[in-house]
């Protein structure tokens, strides 16, 4: 499970580390067996279509806030359609 790919601190993050070269080696670990699904939690839209755009692998599941406030209609029909095995819904978080 890929958590949201930002942080509130830009010198927490890894200067040379992108969201496709994460995904390609969370992918790596499925070609050998290590794991057999991959998934998202709390990603835009934005970085979920991205990711879609070139996963070999795509998520199987996705983790989003959903409630009342914060409906994400149009991620969660994204998430949908594009046939993922699971849509968690989190409407505690943090």
């Amino acid at each position: 499970m890929q958590h949201r790919p930002f942080t509130n601190t830009p010198q927490a993050l890894l200067p040379d580390t992108t969201l496709q070269a994460t995904w390609r080696a969370c992918e790596s670990l499925v070609s050998t067996g290590a794991t057999a699904r991959l998934g998202v939690a709390h990603f835009s839209l934005a970085q979920v279509e991205e990711v879609l755009s070139w996963a070999t692998v795509r998520p199987a599941v996705c983790v989003l806030e959903l409630h009342p406030l914060l409906a994400q209609r149009k991620m969660v029909g994204v998430c949908l359609r594009k046939v993922w095995e699971r849509v968690c819904v989190d409407g505690f978080v943090c």
